[in-house]
């Protein structure tokens, strides 16, 4: 119920231009879209597509600010690792979590470009 509640909560306008969590055929929706601006486009020299890939992005957050709160201890064998960043793999609310650490990136970029054809995300 609790993902539930953040699912609906991620598909209000306060976190635009993200299309990986709660939005049925976001990858879809995201391509077609980059697809008409450049065929739009054509003729417009300036114009261009900027990707990028945040490389193990997943991997990198903050535990404090993915609201873990702290490193975990993952067991391997008689070996205890602390794992003190990143999502837990197989955590349901990481995508959603995710999308939440991108959201301050997202919001500076439409301000400080705020003539921009498109701005988008989908996970990393």
């Amino acid at each position: 119920m609790f993902l539930h509640r953040c699912l609906q909560q991620s598909r209000q306008p306060s976190v635009p231009g993200q299309l990986g969590v709660g939005v049925r055929g976001g990858c879809e929706a995201l391509i077609h879209t980059i697809r008409q601006v450049v065929k739009d486009g054509e003729s417009n020299p300036d114009m261009f597509v900027l990707q990028v890939d945040l490389m193990n992005a997943f991997n990198m957050v903050d535990r404090e600010t993915a609201c873990y709160g702290g490193q975990a201890e993952l067991l391997f064998g008689d070996t205890t690792i602390l794992s003190t960043m990143g999502f837990h793999q197989g955590d349901p609310l990481a995508s959603f979590l995710f999308s939440l650490v991108l959201l301050p990136i997202i919001i500076k970029i439409n301000e400080e470009v705020p003539d921009l054809l498109v701005n988008a995300c989908y996970l990393d």
